[in-house]
């Protein structure tokens, strides 16, 4: 056989083609870390919303439900100092029903509505835990006829006014 020669890889050329790879690998690693952190804080700031307007509307369709039935609302204070909360009261006649707020020992935020009978139902009460809201603040301004809440989320507050109601 007249000058054979043979065709492959040095290598060179297999330490070169190893070393794209591996920056390749490493560019695609740090995407994958970079995007999985922004879907993490995607994820978080759905969350705090749904939340938000759950419990928007759990209140909200509280304080309607008992504005029509004739109830008197008000905002009200209970305890003193670092252990004051304010709530919802709503007062007809000698029956009176609240929206209150606790954080339990696990850390976990409670919104509890308590609702009248209905038909033969017994008095009822409606409980909407959160992981991510911290505190549910309730006020009014004096004599203007709203309710201010301000729903807090770690550092950030969210508000909202359900008018016309006191």
């Amino acid at each position: 056989m007249k000058g054979s020669s043979k065709k492959g890889s040095t290598l060179l050329e297999l330490c070169i083609v190893m070393a794209l790879i591996s920056i390749l690998l490493a560019i695609i690693g740090s995407f994958a870390v970079s995007v999985n952190g922004f879907t993490a804080a995607a994820k978080k700031k759905n969350d705090v919303t749904q939340d938000y307007l759950l419990c928007k509307k759990y209140i909200e369709s509280w304080v309607s439900r008992f504005k029509e039935e004739g109830y008197s609302l008000s905002v009200v204070q209970t305890g003193e100092g670092e252990e004051s909360q304010n709530h919802v009261k709503a007062v007809k006649d000698d029956y009176e029903y609240l929206v209150s707020t606790s954080v339990g020992v696990d850390g976990k935020f409670t919104l509890t509505l308590e609702y009248e009978p209905v038909g033969d139902e017994p008095e009822r009460e409606v409980k909407y835990v959160s992981e991510v809201l911290t505190s549910v603040k309730f006020s009014n301004d004096g004599d203007n006829p709203f309710i201010k809440c301000e729903i807090g989320c770690e550092d950030d507050v969210m508000a909202f006014v359900i008018g016309g109601v006191l």
